[in-house]
C-alpha cells in the first residue's frame, strides 16, 4: 500500500527506492518509469493516450511520496 512507502527526502534514498519500485510494480506502472514502455511515436492514437496516462500515474504517484523541496524538481518533469 501505498502508506507504506517512505517519503523521500533524499537522505533516505535507498530505503524509499525498493518501497516505491514494489509499489509501482504492484500498480503495473513499473515498466512505465524504467524505460521498458516508451510513448508511441504518433501522440494522436488510443495507444501514446494509454501510455501517457499509465505514465502520469507513474509520475503523480513519485510526487507524492516526495519530500516538498523535491516534489518541486519532480514536477518538472515531462515523464515518469
Amino acid at each position: 500500500m501505498m502508506k507504506d512507502i517512505p517519503t523521500l527526502t533524499g537522505a533516505n534514498y535507498n530505503i524509499w527506492a525498493p518501497s516505491m519500485k514494489a509499489y509501482l510494480m504492484s500498480t503495473g506502472v513499473w515498466t512505465y518509469t524504467n524505460g521498458v514502455r516508451v510513448a508511441p511515436t504518433d501522440i494522436t492514437s488510443d495507444e501514446y493516450i494509454s501510455w501517457l496516462e499509465k505514465d502520469e500515474q507513474a509520475l503523480g504517484t513519485i510526487t507524492l511520496k516526495s519530500a516538498q523541496n523535491i516534489r518541486s524538481l519532480v514536477s518538472k518533469e515531462a515523464t515518469s
